[in-house]
């Protein structure tokens, strides 16, 4: 069983329609694109390992979610922390602009 992106989206990140649907799947799906629900089953072929599949008409020829479960925690992980650094970038900036108003008063 293989998971990728879709062959019209083989150079992730350089086209922009490419790159809001790579956008788009990463991380834990919540739904998939076409809308359907998606669901965690395990593969029998990968030594049980979990994966993430859309419960809709994947027989329709439009790309589906179709992720490891791992790699999708790993993703979600990464973003987290992306949001955390930029919060704690907010953060520093809110408390030295605090400091000026003070210095102000």
């Amino acid at each position: 069983m293989t998971f990728s992106n879709p062959s019209w989206c083989s150079s992730a990140r350089t086209h922009k329609g490419c790159r809001d649907f790579t956008d788009w799947r990463t991380g834990i799906p919540k739904k998939c694109i076409c809308g359907a629900e998606v669901e965690i089953r395990t593969s029998e072929l990968s030594q049980g390992r979990r994966y993430y599949i859309c419960k809709g008409n994947t027989m329709d020829g439009e790309p589906h979610v179709n992720q490891w479960w791992d790699e999708a925690i790993m993703e979600e992980i990464v973003q987290l922390k992306g949001k955390q650094d930029d919060h704690d970038t907010q953060l520093h900036y809110i408390a030295m602009d605090c400091g000026r108003m003070d210095k102000l008063l």
